[in-house]
């Protein structure tokens, strides 16, 4: 063989009927606006503390990823609510390998060495036909999804499991390393100049609103010892005070000894 061919044959029955028009359709410009909202479940990197310094990390498959800002000592809920935004072209071509899959990816961050991946996950942007919807109703569109927890009513909020490629079970399937909640909107682009907003929590905030997150450490003068424990983690403070407390009762019976001693010791002296 010296190669491959594609075609197709059209027949008419007269020539006045018009050919069939195989021009391939004009590229629109999309906005991809995606919020990052909070995480849940995910496995601990610092098992001394308990603890992620936690930040995610996502985008399109194509495209250079954007991250969020870092809940540090996070040990529970992650929050974020955190915007990012990619350009998209739709319809997209055959050619465009991976377009279409956007990659989530949540992270430890450590300052003294490399961050340590807690997991990922691929997304198909045209889950539940969203890239279809929006091109063909140039309008915008958001992910959406059944939520049978709240009487089976839609929601844009979708939760996604992470998982980490060498982490598996005895069968060689994937443990669940953590879960991140996402909203996807895909956003013509004339439509996204009119409702204009910022990436990450920047102004303008709208489109939605994204409000501070919750449960980040924060220091506060009247109660110093809760922002060490905050930073140490409830093992780690509570070893650290049952040690400072032996150190201490250590301290004050060498004293008590030592006071004892020398008194005996003068008394004996001038007697």
């Amino acid at each position: 063989s010296q190669g491959r061919l594609v075609m197709f044959v059209e027949m008419y029955k007269n020539l006045k009927q018009s050919p069939w028009d195989i021009k391939p359709l004009p590229l629109c410009d999309f906005e991809l606006r995606v919020v990052v909202w909070k995480t849940r479940d995910t496995v601990f990197k610092d098992e001394a503390e308990k603890c992620n310094d936690l930040f995610v990390r996502g985008g399109p498959a194509t495209q250079e990823f954007l991250e969020t800002d870092t809940h540090w000592r996070c040990r529970g809920e992650g929050s974020f609510n955190w915007r990012w935004k990619f350009p998209i072209k739709l319809p997209l071509k055959k050619d465009d390998y991976g377009a279409d899959r956007f990659k989530i990816q949540l992270w430890d961050r450590d300052i003294a060495a490399a961050n340590d991946l807690i997991g990922e996950a691929e997304i198909n942007l045209n889950l539940h036909k969203m890239l279809d919807k929006a091109f063909k109703r140039m309008k915008p569109v958001r992910m959406k999804r059944l939520w049978v927890e709240n009487d089976g009513q839609d929601t844009d909020q979708l939760w996604f499991d992470v998982y980490h490629p060498e982490i598996v079970d005895d069968n060689d399937v994937k443990i669940s390393q953590g879960k991140v909640l996402l909203t996807f909107e895909l956003i013509p682009i004339a439509e996204a100049e009119k409702r204009p907003n910022g990436l990450g929590r920047d102004g303008p905030n709208a489109f939605p609103v994204l409000p501070q997150p919750t449960g980040r450490v924060s220091f506060d003068v009247m109660h110093p010892l809760a922002f060490v424990k905050d930073i140490l983690g409830p093992d780690l403070y509570r070893k650290v005070c049952m040690g400072l407390c032996f150190a201490i009762c250590l301290t004050v019976c060498l004293f008590l000894v030592f006071s004892f001693f020398t008194t005996g010791l003068g008394a004996a002296v001038f007697k």
